[in-house]
């Protein structure tokens, strides 16, 4: 079954969410070594690693939290259509087909 561009818009949007949020720590890793009076946060020390990637994780997190929010997961839609062909000699044949849409969440537009 093909990716609805509905869903595959949900997806990009999601990542970018934990994207931007965790970019968000970087501007922690720059301003933690200026802040630590005994050093132990140098660039690039273990500790200052330990401390970005936590800082870029629950960042990350609540952006994508943020995200789920405004733009919850599209729930399907299931659509139920039923046609009645008659031919000449009066037989009726039914058809029943059974039509699954996703129903399409955005954020709310920028104004």
């Amino acid at each position: 079954m093909p990716i609805s561009r509905g869903f595959e818009d949900w997806v990009r949007g999601l990542i970018g969410a934990a994207i931007s949020g965790s970019a968000n720590a970087l501007s922690a890793g720059i301003a933690i070594p200026a802040l630590d009076p005994n050093g132990d946060f140098a660039f690039f020390s273990p500790l200052w690693w330990k401390a970005v990637i936590t800082l870029g994780g629950i960042a990350g997190f609540v952006s994508m939290s943020k995200f789920l929010a405004v733009t919850p997961l599209p729930p399907a839609t299931v659509t139920e259509v039923q046609q009645v062909k008659t031919s000449p000699g009066g037989t009726k044949t039914e058809t029943s087909v059974k039509i699954t849409e996703e129903s399409t969440h955005g954020p709310p537009d920028a104004a």
